[in-house]
């Protein structure tokens, strides 16, 4: 088992599922079905749907030529 103070980041709003494996197995799934897998599945769907939708707001909100402020895209103009 994973001590808590290593599987934890500590940061607001942060999600916490307890999986019962080490580091190394927790990412090992027996198959798609597994319950495990649609946990982190939903929460990696729902973590980049926010991601998309905030982008698309900066991305959309000032003015015509929309340069992105996020760290992997900046510089680049839309």
């Amino acid at each position: 088992m994973v001590q808590r103070l290593s599987a934890i980041l500590y940061l607001p709003n942060e999600r916490q599922y307890s999986v019962d494996s080490n580091h190394s197995d927790m990412v090992k799934f027996d198959s798609s079905r597994d319950r495990a897998f649609q946990t982190v599945v939903t929460n990696m769907k729902e973590c980049l749907g926010v991601c998309s939708t905030a982008l698309l707001v900066e991305l959309n909100s000032g003015t015509d030529k929309k340069t992105c402020n996020r760290p992997a895209l900046q510089g680049k103009t839309h």
